[in-house]
């Protein structure tokens, strides 16, 4: 392939995710129902059986070079998928998809590769072309595994989801994906993996350095929103061109994982063996080099799955064939989350199965002296396998201190997880987040720092991205109210609508306490917050300016509120206020703001936070929050946490 690599010369380091220049969020039901019409149609696939693995690479396109081993090349960024301009041009010409093509060709033999180019000219990806490929190579192609390298928003909603579950139990389609380039080695676990490599039934691949166990410091990991971990796999990141000329990153770890579930499908199939991602993925655990030191790292998943040769592969079937084989998706672990005397949560871990046997369906042993206060349930996750979840209760008279909780899987592994009860909570707040498209927006994710601040000042605060019971709570904070919807006439993200919003309207009524959150995003379209805020006698009026390395706005003039005495200044981002009905809300925070047109330079005075009544109940609106969440800003040098604070306890 020597033709191949020097045509494709390019410094370049960490590509895993960069060729997105932007990304429009686009979920339309155009282009043949791309949403509902995914899992609604016909369940059977294209039964056209050559005996061969078929294998989907969503990406910016292979190269024209690699036309005799792709079998099929296809656009998807043209007007259809809401691409602007659009781009019928079906090869790659953005030196990414070429690369991890590459990658599968050279580490599967005899196997068929579809394209499915998502990515336009310009780096352009909208949600409706994403979909569009994994319908068409799903639905129509009837691929056995998928290979997306390239990396999303890490967005979050129901709908979202539904798709690759959706997928993964009817149809039995395996997901390769990135877990992301944007770890932070300063914390111990970010928990931000990529969506969708997020979700429990797709695989999760990060990136390691030459030996399956030196961790890539680039590569994201931690807990996902589920409780689970975001890596199942690792694969070396890095992909050598020529002498002094290489490529790094996650996207190229994924394909090499790809490539030997491909294998192993391919070895199954031409045993007459049934496939399923349960029965994939485990066989992988068992030639994983994390399995042959007995080892689960939550950076590092099982580490890199190796295909063995033809005696040692059939040694290992003709063993596991049929024996009940489970494997858990964790290790032992100290939990950085201290728990409260009252406190209820929730913990996950995946599990796969050998499903070639008769499976044992019990569940594990658990024992430990937290044993008696935790119960586990198995979540099915149809042909991927299933979640355990560790129901914990703490009663209220419980011994502080330390507690751990064993796990034993039928076969003899186990982990211990242990966490510390260190006293009571004295009120609980609702951290929601279900109107939000944030994938890293949870407890053990972006919100880790909110999450652990508020528990040392003795809040409780409990995480959802579903509509809960409101009336169950004084306090509510809603995160980033941008929901899903969409609309072909608008063709973003739109935040809440009006039905959505009366929930809030009505526990305003009732006398709750509405805090609301309006994030970091600075190109949201701002009419969308309309149905929210105008009832609030507020509207979005343009962006605040954005908050760089080298750019922090600080907002420090504050009206003479008991809540805001004593703030020097607060990091300001995301969109502006302005105030529409002064009756109803006061600002208690205002930034003062310049800007030029055609008349010169002028000053505004806009406004950054708010609050007011609303029946029996008090609201705030607090117009940027990225000193509450940013681990690389330090709150302490500002008092947005203490503001933030000080309107909770209020």
């Amino acid at each position: 392939m020597l033709s191949f690599i020097e045509k494709r010369l390019r410094n370049t380091s960490r590509q895993g995710l960069v060729i997105l220049l932007f990304l429009i969020i686009t979920l339309s039901l155009g282009g043949g129902g791309l949403l509902i019409g995914f899992w609604l149609g016909s369940n059977s696939r294209n039964k056209t059986d050559t005996g061969q693995i078929k294998i989907g690479i969503v990406d910016s396109g292979c190269d024209t070079s690699q036309s005799t081993q792709v079998k099929v090349y296809e656009a998807f960024t043209n007007r259809t998928y809401f691409y602007s301009p659009s781009d019928n041009y079906t090869y790659d010409f953005l030196n990414h998809g070429s690369f991890v093509c590459e990658i599968i060709i050279q580490e599967t033999s005899n196997q068929l590769i579809y394209s499915a180019k998502v990515a336009s000219l310009f780096g352009q990806i909208t949600f409706a072309g994403l979909y569009g490929a994994i319908k068409w190579l799903v639905e129509i192609v009837g691929v056995d595994i998928v290979n997306l390298s390239l990396g999303a928003l890490p967005t979050q909603s129901p709908r979202l989801v539904d798709v690759f579950r959706n997928y993964t139990e009817h149809y039995g389609t395996i997901f390769v994906f990135s877990t992301g380039n944007d770890a932070n080695t300063q914390l111990s676990s970010i928990g931000k993996g990529q969506w969708p490599a997020l979700l429990p039934w797709t695989v999760g691949v990060g990136a390691s350095k030459s030996n399956p166990f030196i961790f890539a410091s680039y590569s994201d990991w931690g807990r996902t929103l589920y409780g689970s971990y975001v890596a199942d796999f690792t694969a070396d990141g890095y992909f050598a061109l020529s002498y002094n000329n290489a490529k790094e990153g996650t996207s190229f770890a994924v394909p090499r994982v790809t490539a030997m579930l491909a294998n192993l499908m391919q070895a199954f199939k031409t045993r007459g063996l049934a496939i399923t991602p349960s029965t994939i993925q485990t066989f992988a655990v068992l030639m994983s080099t994390g399995y042959s030191t007995h080892h689960f790292d939550q950076r590092l998943g099982w580490g890199t799955p190796v295909f063995p040769d033809k005696v040692t592969l059939d040694n290992i079937i003709s063993i596991y064939k049929h024996r009940d084989t489970q494997f858990i998706y964790g290790t032992n672990e100290t939990e950085r989350i201290t728990r409260f005397l009252g406190e209820n949560f929730t913990i996950s871990w995946k599990v796969t199965q050998n499903l070639l046997a008769d499976s044992i369906q019990s569940l594990p042993d658990i024992s430990g002296n937290g044993s008696v206060m935790s119960q586990l349930r198995y979540k099915d996750s149809g042909n991927w396998g299933k979640i355990l979840q560790m129901r914990v209760e703490i009663p209220k008279n419980t011994t502080l201190g330390n507690y751990t909780n064993t796990i034993r899987m039928p076969g003899g592994s186990h982990l211990d997880y242990t966490y510390v009860v260190n006293g009571s909570y004295t009120k609980k707040v609702l951290i929601d987040n279900s109107l939000s498209v944030n994938g890293y927006n949870h407890q053990f994710g972006q919100l880790l720092f909110l999450n652990m601040k508020l528990r040392s000042d003795n809040i409780l605060p409990e995480f959802t991205f579903t509509k809960s019971n409101l009336s169950k709570y004084s306090d509510v904070v809603l995160l980033e109210p941008y929901s899903a919807d969409f609309t072909k006439e608008e063709g973003f993200f739109m935040n809440a609508t009006a039905n959505d919003a009366q929930r809030y309207f009505d526990f305003l009524k009732a006398g709750g306490k509405l805090v609301t959150l309006l994030g970091e995003e600075n190109q949201l379209p701002k009419e969308f917050l309309r149905p929210l805020l105008e009832p609030l006698g507020l509207n979005a009026s343009y962006n605040l300016p954005s908050i760089t390395d080298n750019k922090i706005v600080i907002v420090n003039t504050f009206a003479n509120f008991d809540f805001s005495k004593g703030t020097r200044g607060v990091y300001g981002n995301g969109v502006a206020l302005n105030i529409t009905n002064s009756t109803m809300v006061t600002p208690f925070a205002t930034y003062l703001d310049s800007y030029t047109d055609l008349a010169g330079i002028h000053s505004r005075k806009i406004v950054f936070g708010g609050n007011g009544t609303f029946g029996l109940g008090t609201f705030y609106v607090y117009s940027g929050y990225v000193g509450l969440t940013n681990p690389r800003i330090d709150p302490a040098q500002g008092d947005s946490y203490k503001l933030f604070l000080k309107i909770i306890l209020k």
